[in-house]
């Protein structure tokens, strides 16, 4: 059976109901991590040959359960910002996929552990810190500079603030205290420190289960945060 090793008395209920209403296919292959991936229709969960863990494979079903709620922040977002000619310059794909894993993290975890499972099997790097001094050191070097009277804002410094931020805000080991940091993390770019916060407390507060395009729909404030975000950006000199 495809998804033998994968099921225990945790998952398997969930997996009967995502199944019928997903066409999910899982793909065993020669790699190290569990991928998954949505095209279409069509729902691919790609697991390691020598990992067949349920609660690996639990993380990426908790994936597709969101979609089962029409959340699609990730990709909305995406269409949003690659649209933009000002947030396209700095908001790379690369960062728009992990910003979307990290606001799905978000919603996840509480459900992970609802299910039984241990806190630390809820991700592989589950034991490494999100934003560390050095990382705070690094942004603050490259977030920009300045030439005679003018300000460059530089964008791999603008999208590692936005990257880390994220990841501290996701990291669901409560070993990690990151108030400091993102103190400090705040204190080098106040205004886009507050409208990253700002989006991620309505995601926080945003009920995903009443989801409804009419009344109660996190499209507003993704909104909401490309405009902010835009607003931010114009003006500045980014290299």
């Amino acid at each position: 059976m495809p998804a033998t090793g994968l099921l225990d008395e945790k998952n398997a209920a969930l997996w009967q109901y995502l199944h019928e209403r997903f066409q999910i296919e899982i793909r065993r292959e020669n790699r190290g991590d569990y991928l998954l991936l949505s095209k279409g229709g069509e729902t691919i969960i790609s697991v390691p040959n020598d990992k067949a863990e349920p609660a690996a494979f639990t993380h990426e079903l908790l994936h597709v359960a969101l979609k089962n709620n029409e959340i699609y922040i990730g990709s909305d977002l995406t269409m949003m910002v690659e649209k933009n000619e000002v947030l396209s310059k700095f908001y790379s794909r690369k960062l728009l996929d992990h910003t979307a894993n990290c606001l799905e993290h978000m919603k996840m975890f509480p459900l992970f552990i609802s299910m039984g499972y241990p806190a630390e099997t809820f991700d592989a790097d589950y034991q490494q810190p999100k934003l560390t001094n050095k990382d705070l050191q690094q942004i603050k070097e490259h977030f920009r500079s300045r030439i005679f009277f003018k300000f460059y804002y530089h964008r791999i410094g603008i999208e590692y603030f936005i990257e880390k931020y994220f990841a501290a805000r996701a990291c669901p080991n409560p070993e990690f205290d990151y108030s400091k940091q993102l103190q400090q993390l705040k204190k080098t770019a106040p205004i886009l420190y507050g409208i990253l916060d700002r989006f991620t407390t309505s995601w926080m507060s945003f009920d995903e289960r009443t989801m409804n395009h009419v009344t109660n729909s996190y499209r507003p404030f993704v909104n909401d945060f490309v405009t902010e975000l835009e607003h931010w950006a114009k003006g500045k000199t980014i290299i």
